[in-house]
């Protein structure tokens, strides 16, 4: 399995807040759009991360 840097940090931001982090900090975090969150969230369930999601 390869991870990109950029899921890589993806990872590392979920793994430090435990009680969560939303998708506009990950965003900024990454100076990513909303979109390419999203895609990386699908390409992470490609390699069976399970990533939990809620609304807030």
């Amino acid at each position: 399995m390869f991870l990109t840097q950029r899921q890589k940090h993806i990872l590392q931001i979920l793994l430090g807040n435990p009680s969560g982090v939303s998708i506009k900090q990950i965003e900024e975090s990454l100076k990513i759009s909303r979109r390419t969150v999203y895609r990386e969230f699908g390409d992470l369930k490609k390699n069976d991360f399970k990533i939990a999601m809620s609304l807030s």
